[in-house]
């Protein structure tokens, strides 16, 4: 788990990508957690390392919807408390979990959003036309908490997951699901991070890295795919998903 310039640069390009990714379609963390592992992070090290990269892009992206006014404190707060309940539940479940277990797990899940990414079973809902299903608090919140336990156990399209959710369920518009997303993700990150860094699975320098290349794939990610086109950087992504989701079995098999 030694760093080196290299691995860091790996891990630079792979947040570039990461955020290039997350501007256009979600899904960041396919790409960014795999490079985590490959560089040689323990899987739960390697889950706490980009939850912390991770905290400082939805803090900008949080800062960034207050700007532009889209930005909703009031609605934000509960949904968010909830979510940063969930995540530290998530993160402590991960650091327990036997070492083996949790890499078959972790592997099955990048399976299951594989497939996903390559079939989309979202691509045909009218979400702005579902409506209200499901306005219970009694549901709500207890399915909030659900999705930041997850983010803080694996978190892979857990933004994309929650956006779905609110337009669902609150009725909410894009910017607004978008926004309390963020506020979601933040709180989430937070709490799984605290209690990765207390049990010693954040290796800093590797955040470091990766979070640099994801604000800066975050930033020039539509300027990309202006140039050369929104279906090329979906490909490439799929490419560099499957290419990395092989190695990762590969890397289970050997252990």
């Amino acid at each position: 788990m030694d760093f080196t310039l290299f691995k860091g640069l790996i891990l630079a390009a792979a947040g570039f990508l990461a955020g290039l990714g997350n501007s256009l379609v979600g899904g960041g963390s396919m790409v960014s957690l795999p490079a985590l592992f490959l560089v040689g992070l323990p899987s739960a090290t390697a889950i706490g390392t980009n939850r912390a990269a991770i905290v400082v892009l939805s803090v900008s992206a949080a800062l960034g919807f207050r700007r532009e006014g889209h930005f909703h404190w009031r609605e934000a707060a509960g949904p968010a408390s909830a979510a940063g309940l969930g995540g530290i539940v998530g993160a402590f479940i991960t650091v327990s979990l036997p070492g083996r277990i949790l890499d078959g797990v972790v592997l099955a899940i990048f399976y299951l959003f594989t497939i996903f990414l390559f079939v989309d079973p979202f691509r045909r809902w009218d979400l702005d036309h579902v409506g209200r299903k499901v306005n219970s608090p009694a549901i709500f919140y207890p399915t909030v908490f659900l999705l930041g336990f997850y983010g803080g156990f694996f978190g892979v399209a857990v933004s994309t997951l929650t956006i779905i959710f609110f337009k669902t369920v609150r009725g909410w518009d894009t910017f607004k699901s978008i926004s309390v997303t963020q506020a979601n993700l933040f709180f989430l990150s937070v709490t799984a991070t605290i209690l990765f860094v207390s049990r010693g699975k954040v290796a800093f320098p590797f955040a470091a890295f990766l979070a640099a290349g994801m604000a800066l794939g975050g930033t020039v990610g539509p300027k990309i795919a202006v140039r050369i086109g929104e279906r090329r950087v979906n490909l490439l992504l799929k490419i560099l998903v499957l290419f990395l989701v092989t190695r990762l079995t590969l890397r289970y098999l050997g252990k």
